[in-house]
């Protein structure tokens, strides 16, 4: 456990070294920011939403019954015509 902890620890230093010196070639100044980088403002004439929703039209339970109703009527018919 002792030498998992020192290994990340050592890891943890590497990269910290390699982020410094990469920090210390880089520079960024004013001009740098002018040249590569935009500010947009977006305008919304008016803040407002429209909320959609969506509702079951034909349940489940309807349909059994809607097929239930069919049978039984056909059924029905079926028997009186014997």
């Amino acid at each position: 456990m002792r030498t998992l902890c020192t290994e990340h620890l050592a890891l943890a230093k590497d990269i910290q070294l390699d982020a410094n010196q990469f920090s210390n070639k880089t520079t960024i100044d004013v001009t740098f920011y002018s040249e590569n980088f935009l500010f947009l403002n977006i305008f919304f004439p008016e803040i407002s939403y429209t909320i959609t929703e969506q509702q079951v039209a034909y349940d489940i339970l309807d349909l059994i019954g809607d097929i239930g109703g069919s049978m039984g009527l056909l059924i029905g018919g079926s028997i009186v015509s014997l």
